[in-house]
């Protein structure tokens, strides 16, 4: 009899110790789980790859942009909803009058004064009849074509006397800084020179209707 509850006691101890070993195994099997699925798995503040993520919307620039005093787009074009404002109007014609002053003032003998050609679609039909004579005026200050006559204009300061946009007139005041080479593009000289330009609207646009040098 002592004999079987000595045999009993070991069984139940073995149980036990079994039961103990199996919890243990779960417990550290339990940890390890958690503990490779906290390092695998995205966190709460992961990004979402089934979120719809909200893309910008792209506004093309309206026209209004276009118009602003400080763009180098010419628009002398009046709003169809209301006019516009003064300043725009003077530097849209001051922009005008620069550029053709720089292109009117810079050419060589050696290209012919074929800058002048390509300025006649901002002058008026009167302006655009004095070219020729002005060309020929400028070949017999210079009629020999061997020796090598270019200047090079650059406008520095705008100042405009008048415009009346109702009536379509202007009038402007350029000073320029030129640099004239003679007998080599190496050699040169800079001279400053003011000029007056006389401008009407036709059709909604400016056009020179006479140069002056000052």
């Amino acid at each position: 009899m002592a004999e079987t509850l000595q045999v009993q006691n070991k069984k139940s101890k073995r149980l036990l110790w079994l039961i103990l070993l199996i919890l243990f195994l779960f417990i550290i099997a339990a940890i390890i789980y958690l503990v490779l699925n906290y390092y695998q798995a995205p966190q709460e503040d992961d990004i979402n790859l089934n979120q719809t993520v909200p893309v910008p919307e792209i506004i093309p620039p309206g026209i209004d942009e276009f118009n602003q005093p400080s763009s180098s787009i010419l628009l002398d074009i009046e709003a169809e909803n209301g006019e516009v404002s003064e300043p725009v109007k003077e530097n849209g014609i001051l922009l005008v009058s620069t550029a053709f002053v720089e292109r009117f003032g810079s050419y060589s003998n050696q290209s012919d004064y074929t800058n002048l050609d390509d300025l006649e679609i901002f002058m008026t039909e009167n302006m655009k009849n004095w070219i020729p004579t002005y060309k020929k005026q400028l070949q017999l200050e210079n009629p020999d074509f061997n020796i090598y006559y270019a200047i090079n204009t650059e406008a520095i300061s705008t100042q405009i006397n008048s415009m009346d946009d109702e009536a379509g007139t202007a009038n402007i005041l350029i000073k320029t800084q030129r640099q004239e080479f003679e007998n080599s593009p190496n050699n040169s000289k800079v001279i400053y020179q003011d000029i007056i330009l006389d401008l009407v609207k036709i059709d909604n646009q400016w056009k020179v209707k006479g140069a002056f040098w000052q």
